[in-house]
């Protein structure tokens, strides 16, 4: 990554010119050192950037990225009250991800006590000698009294076991809010609300709050607390709020009087009193409404729509770019739990220069690499799979006819030069100008790598299959698991905290709400012991 690092600093001299051209973008990053899996997972980021498809199965998220909410954008919220919330609290973009916390327990409380926290677990007294220093700031080994919120706002209704029919019938109420201004929100990506011992944490714990210590027993309500601190004293006020994702998208609002305005409470309806009753999913809840809700959460695998969410791709930062293997623990995911010190301090470090950047992050415009990842992704995703099948790739002849069909539109016949068709191909969907940024120079480099490895193909056919092979293994996109046409009935399944099992992850397939019920393991929980060992498949 240095070379990177020199490049942002050469622009920011002023000695790469004003208008960069994607070939000089390519001259500077083309040749640096940095590993083919830092770059196609850096692009990923910006890819599957509140997405909920791809940010299941890439659940370790390992970047930041500021967002900005507009005013006017509507929100949920479920507690067992009627009362309006005050201070720090969560906001879900779905009404079907709020409904499942409308829940009230026997006496009041919403089943199962607590807070927000790790499934099973019984909300401690206090969370002693955790060793968390933020930003080299606190004593090591002090106490934290449970903060004050979320009371009344507990687990949602898929961890309680042993509940009556009593119990679940006794509903909360629905909020609705419509934010006041524009937000400035920090969006950590991944699965980064997920309360799981796999890594779906790890930003948080060791890049945000900048602790080396190990922090499973963290209540979710001390966690917010700990960031929005950060936000309101070290980031000066710039922060209202954390993005973070589980079985669909959510917001910890950092002061929920100064950024939404209420717009109306209602009863919730108990799933109890519909037609089919109670009928078990598994650890609490229905079928049917369980289902419901992961019907909704996959309406957005594919984004979150309704422009309710301006991403700055310009000015995020990643843990990738960082001079460290995050894959050595041999987990599936990325791993920031064993990571130096040193490491650490560096990406806090670049998280609090770009939030307190004198270009505010959050408003300025940048531009969409999302969109443009996008056109790369669709264009040679299925032409890739193609290219790859039984019944092309064993006849060289075939394989060479549809490859040449691919690369032609980069190919002057009657004057050929690979170093101008390679340019041609891997500038083709990139800006013709462009600021030399995270994601402009591995957006370049993940194209040139396609360019570069078709074009040798075409020239040294013989070692196909094993080359193809390697460059689907290289680029590693999420759309290749993705399913055919579901039936009306049924959702494409991948596994999303708490549900979902091995096989779920390796092959998603469409499921219907019965077979949906028995879906538990993946995330070490109850039928399982979590996700293979092992690099990303």
């Amino acid at each position: 990554m240095l070379k990177l690092r020199k490049a942002q600093s050469a622009h920011k001299q002023g000695k790469l010119g004003d208008a960069e051209r994607p070939g000089l973008l390519l001259s500077i990053y083309v040749g640096s050192e940095m590993a083919k899996t830092q770059n196609q997972w850096i692009i990923s980021c910006a890819k599957l950037s509140m997405r909920q498809w791809g940010s299941s199965l890439n659940y370790n998220g390992m970047s930041f990225f500021p967002a900005l909410v507009p005013a006017g954008t509507e929100f949920y919220h479920g507690r067992g009250t009627n009362e309006t919330v005050t201070g720090i609290e969560w906001l879900a973009f779905e009404p079907e991800h709020a409904q499942i916390f409308a829940k009230h327990g026997p006496d009041g409380r919403r089943p199962g006590g607590g807070g927000r926290g790790p499934p099973g677990a019984a909300p401690p007294p206090k969370l002693m000698g955790y060793g968390l220093r933020i930003n080299g700031h606190g004593p090591p080994n002090h106490a934290l009294e449970p903060p004050a919120l979320h009371t009344g706002h507990q687990r949602p209704l898929w961890f309680e076991k042993g509940r009556s029919e009593s119990d679940a019938q006794l509903s909360g109420y629905l909020h609705t809010y419509i934010t006041s201004r524009d937000l400035q929100l920090l969006y950590i990506d991944g699965m980064s609300a997920g309360k799981t011992p796999n890594g779906t944490l790890d930003s948080q714990y060791h890049g945000i709050l900048n602790s080396t210590k190990t922090h499973e027993g963290m209540w979710d309500p001390q966690l917010a607390k700990l960031m929005c601190t950060i936000a309101a004293d070290e980031w000066k006020g710039r922060v209202d709020g954390f993005i973070r994702m589980e079985a669909g998208f959510e917001v910890i609002v950092c002061d929920f009087a100064n950024s939404v305005d209420l717009k109306r409470v209602t009863r919730a309806g108990s799933v109890c009193s519909l037609p089919g009753g109670c009928q078990d999913a598994g650890p609490g809840g229905s079928t049917s409404s369980t289902f419901a809700y992961l019907r909704a959460v996959s309406d957005r695998y594919h984004g979150i729509g309704g422009d309710r969410v301006r991403i700055n791709y310009d000015r995020f930062i990643s843990a990738y770019t960082q001079d460290i293997d995050l894959f050595s623990s041999g987990q599936r995911g990325p791993r920031l739990d064993k990571a130096p010190a040193s490491i650490l301090s560096a990406i806090r470090s670049e998280l609090d220069a770009l939030v307190l950047s004198e270009t505010n992050p959050f408003t300025i415009e940048s531009t969409d690499w999302q969109s443009i990842v996008d056109m790369i992704i669709t264009h040679y995703s299925p032409r890739l799979q193609y290219l790859s099948s039984p019944n092309i790739i064993e006849g060289e002849s075939t394989f060479l006819h549809e490859l040449d069909i691919l690369l032609s539109p980069f190919v002057s016949y009657d004057s050929r030069s690979p170093t101008v068709e390679v340019h041609r191909c891997t500038s083709h969907f990139l800006p013709p100008t462009s600021n030399p940024s995270l994601a402009s120079l591995t957006a370049a480099h993940v194209s040139n790598h396609i360019c570069k490895t078709l074009f040798h193909l075409s020239a040294y056919p013989q070692d196909r299959a094993m080359i193809m092979e390697q460059l689907l293994a290289d680029l590693n996109w999420t759309t290749w698991k993705q399913c055919k046409d579901c039936g009306w009935d049924e959702i494409c399944f991948v596994p999303i905290w708490p549900y979902g099992t091995e096989e779920d992850w390796v092959k998603p397939g469409c499921v219907n709400a019965t077979v949906l019920a028995t879906k538990r393991g993946y995330w070490g929980g109850p039928g399982g012991r979590g996700p293979a060992k092992g690099p990303p498949d």
